[in-house]
């Protein structure tokens, strides 16, 4: 996954909120040609879209009603119409802190397709998280599961507007691992590594994954 690269545009929702929050669902994403991101990945950026494409009842907190979590959707072309190729989408609670606020609403989206897994974080809900800056940030992942075993690994956020986190290739065999193989939840903390106050926290289950991951081949 290095130089040019073609990515998919997949289209998610955040819905703004203050304290309450109405989580959103994943929906069908458009390819777009993306050359300018090295490494990179086949996902590419999500836009925001309107409330009243997405039902705040399709996401659970945790591991309830986990199965309705993971999705699995099309990309489209340009014309709107499925395409053959799948990815698969789920989206959580968390909490994220710096140095203005501790422990504050966080959405997570995750995605994933058979070439990488990107995570995309919306702070208080509504504000996406991303990188302006002309050099790609870095963040130290670590994720540690019910019977308190830890990983780390790193990930990084593309350059020039990029807007989610892909995990490294070790991170990105972790991940699918566990997801595939454990019916253990997958504790995520992400920690953006020229700002250590700068902190996301997130749970992941596994159920459902493995139906939705081999129906993308």
């Amino acid at each position: 996954m290095k130089g040019s690269v073609t990515m998919k545009k997949i289209l998610c929702v955040c819905i703004t909120g203050t304290l309450c929050i109405a989580l959103a669902g994943c929906s069908n994403s458009q390819k777009t040609s993306v050359s300018s991101v090295s490494p990179t990945s086949s996902l590419a950026s999500i836009p925001i879209t309107s409330e009243s494409d997405y039902s705040s009842s399709s996401v659970s907190s945790n591991s309830e009603n986990s199965e309705d979590n993971w999705q699995l959707k099309y990309y489209v072309d340009e014309f709107g119409d499925n395409t053959n190729e799948k990815y698969a989408c789920y989206v959580e609670y968390g909490t994220f802190s710096n140095t203005a606020t501790n422990d504050s609403n966080l959405i997570v989206y995750i995605m994933v397709d058979s070439d990488d897994v990107a995570i995309q974080l919306y702070e208080y809900g509504s504000n996406i998280v991303k990188n302006s800056y002309s050099h790609r940030r870095e963040y130290n992942i670590t994720t540690k599961d019910e019977s308190g075993n830890k990983i780390p690994f790193s990930g990084f956020m593309a350059s020039g507007s990029g807007d989610r986190i892909y995990l490294s290739d070790n991170g990105k065999g972790h991940f699918l691992n566990h997801m595939k193989k454990s019916t253990e939840n997958l504790r995520f903390h992400i920690v953006e590594s020229d700002n250590p106050t700068t902190y996301y926290d997130f749970t992941v289950s596994p159920s459902g994954f493995k139906d939705v991951y081999n129906k993308l081949a």
